[in-house]
């Protein structure tokens, strides 16, 4: 596409109403699966001492995203259930994809006040502004 003098470039930004701006030194969190590495009984073993050493890590989390089978894990009987609830409650801002929640029936009365919930679309173009991510 040729670049016209006479037009002015627009600066467009995503979602400009979401304040997404990230200290170096956190962690944006993007859980996509209710297990970790494999779908097995020792997959959820592993996210759940995985998600109890992200909250005692000192690290700071920006961004926590839930979406495809990562939202099941919102569900009150689900075992990662309180650790994931002390992470978002740590989180500066945390998601949860409406569609997955909608594609999974799962059911908003256990979601904490502090997570949003967005389409898919709405997430992904606040997940292609953040820098790095750490991916479950």
């Amino acid at each position: 596409m040729k670049n016209d003098q006479n037009n002015s470039i627009t600066d467009i930004k995503l979602l400009p109403e979401l304040d997404i701006s990230a200290s170096s030194d956190a962690l944006n969190i993007l859980i996509s699966h209710d297990y970790y590495s494999s779908d097995t009984d020792n997959g959820r073993i592993l996210l759940k001492s995985l998600l109890n050493a992200l909250l005692y890590s000192g690290k700071e989390i920006d961004n926590l995203f839930l979406l495809d089978s990562g939202v099941k894990l919102i569900d009150a009987e689900a075992e990662s259930y309180p650790l994931l609830i002390k992470l978002i409650g740590i989180s500066d801002k945390a998601y949860i994809c409406s569609d997955s929640v909608q594609h999974f029936n799962i059911d908003p009365v256990y979601f904490p006040e502090r997570l949003s919930s967005l389409s898919a679309d709405e997430m992904f173009g606040i997940i292609l502004t953040c820098n790095s991510f750490l991916h479950i």
